[in-house]
């Protein structure tokens, strides 16, 4: 994905020397974009605007019923110097969409002693209700 915008929130050193920092980014390619959250000063550091980045092992919850990704300790971001995006569809902005958030409702019991949503579904699909 491509790196649209970077605004840094956050970037303060405590008085034990260590470094506390939170950057938006909005990133994209040509399908759409989505706004992602780093804590990672490391991260914050080596990404700029219009950099090409592959982002790995991230998530996308609902913030404030808003999509967000996020890279935490078990996601990896790299710079790709191999493919570039050139063309970014800033017109579809994922993270501009409201999503109703609904708690997993429980349900009878079926035959094969598998719990179900009183709707009759059986997947376990939480905090989002987009479709």
């Amino acid at each position: 994905m491509r790196v649209v915008s970077k605004k840094v929130l956050i970037d303060i050193t405590r008085l034990d020397n260590t470094r506390v920092a939170i950057a938006d980014f909005i990133v994209g390619d040509e399908t759409g974009v989505i706004k992602m959250r780093l804590r990672n000063e490391n991260y914050i550091d080596m990404i700029q605007e219009n950099q090409t980045i592959i982002a790995r092992n991230c998530k996308i919850p609902v913030v404030n019923q808003h999509m967000r990704m996020v890279v935490d300790a078990f996601g990896k971001i790299e710079i790709s110097n191999d493919k570039k995006i050139v063309e970014v569809n800033q017109e579809k902005n994922l993270s501009n969409a409201q999503y109703d958030n609904f708690s997993m409702k429980t349900g009878k019991r079926n035959n094969d002693n598998r719990s179900r949503y009183n709707d009759g579904s059986s997947i376990h699909t939480y905090g989002t209700g987009f479709n």
